[in-house]
């Protein structure tokens, strides 16, 4: 599922000081899952991922250059990942680059449900056989759905919310 927290969880302050260890959210937008609530507050695991946003998915911010468009982090933020900035014709080769980093970018911790958005995603449970041995993966990826079906035997797709 998609966590969006409200601007101040990603500053340092008395919250973060009571429930978290000093330690604020380091992204406004990042991926993960409730491990347990209560009646006001998420505990929640999360973990930073590239995608096309309008808005900087660290600070917020609108985002304007194509490529910052495309991981939706803009390049001042991106310094805070070590994302060197790129143009659009290097975009492809450091991709798989900077969906590595953001998603090294883990924290877990207790959030107040009020200032919290969620927004689950369609995702793909795909088992198959690969060279004859069964494999089972979950992933939002259409693509890679078309992949494993590409190069995979007895492939079964299940879609499901996550």
């Amino acid at each position: 599922m998609k966590i969006k927290v409200r601007q101040w969880l990603t500053k340092p302050g008395d919250f973060h000081d009571k429930f978290n260890n000093g330690k604020p959210l380091p992204m406004r937008t990042m991926v993960g899952r409730i491990v347990k609530e209560s009646a006001r507050m998420y505990y929640i695991e999360v973990h930073g991922r590239p995608e096309p946003s309008s808005t900087c998915l660290h600070c917020g911010r609108r985002l304007t250059h194509p490529v910052s468009l495309l991981y939706g982090i803009g390049p001042v933020c991106g310094q805070h990942f070590h994302i060197s900035p790129i143009g659009e014709d290097e975009l492809d080769r450091y991709m798989e680059e900077i969906r590595s980093k953001l998603a090294e970018v883990k924290w877990s911790g207790w959030v107040p449900k009020a200032h919290v958005t969620i927004e689950y995603e369609k995702a793909y449970v795909v088992t198959f056989k690969y060279n004859g041995t069964p494999y089972r993966t979950v992933t939002t990826d259409p693509e890679k759905v078309q992949k494993i079906k590409g190069k995979a035997t007895d492939v079964q797709v299940t879609e499901t919310l996550q």
